[in-house]
């Protein structure tokens, strides 16, 4: 079971913000949407959204992350919620995107990627943590299960993927593979950027 609660997030949030701010932003991702979700926007000290983007809404479980997002975007749209239960109605948006969210989800990024899908009428892009730099940060405190693998850590369970987990995670969920690009960094393989279509 995940710890990463509410309370969680909003204690990290108030005493080390610099260190939760995704500094990549969305430099790296491909987007050409019109209406984009972003779940576990934190609070958007990063990279301006691309001009192709009319309608975005960056949603959080913490609302300090959101006071801060306020404050850096006054333009965008910001909703407190947790992502295994999106308050949104089915195909409210063109994309959903998540960066590094889903790591931190724990056994829950399952149902967190159904509500994603269930919200999109397109596509989901998500930056995930790749499997390998788990197990040089973390070489035995692991469990490997269906679609992912599980590093059990003090602070809370964080789930890691490979390209095999993405590929039966994919077929399970019925999307189809867009794109799959692996990060690497030193020779060992950190993140995966991925986009699926309905």
């Amino acid at each position: 079971m995940s710890k990463f609660s509410k309370e969680f997030w909003e204690r990290e949030w108030k005493e080390a913000p610099f260190t939760l701010s995704t500094m990549q932003g969305y430099s790296f991702l491909d987007l050409n949407s019109e209406r984009v979700l972003e779940v576990g926007c934190g609070d958007l000290n990063y990279s301006p959204l691309p001009d192709s983007i009319s309608f975005f809404v960056g949603c959080d479980i913490s609302f300090t992350a959101l006071k801060g997002a306020r404050l850096i975007k006054r333009d965008v749209n910001l909703v407190e919620a947790n992502a295994i239960n999106l308050p949104f109605k089915d195909d409210s948006f063109d994309e959903i995107i998540s960066i590094e969210t889903m790591a931190l989800l724990g056994n829950d990024f399952y149902k967190a990627l159904k509500e994603m899908i269930r919200v999109t009428k397109n596509k989901i892009t998500l930056y995930l943590s790749h499997k390998d730099i788990a197990l040089e940060l973390s070489k035995d405190k692991y469990s490997d299960l269906e679609f992912y693998s599980l590093f059990h850590e003090s602070y809370g369970d964080i789930a890691v993927f490979t390209e095999k987990n993405i590929e039966d995670l994919l077929i399970n969920l019925n999307l189809k593979l867009k794109k799959l690009k692996i990060i690497n960094e030193k020779g060992i393989k950190c993140r995966i950027l991925l986009t699926a279509e309905k």
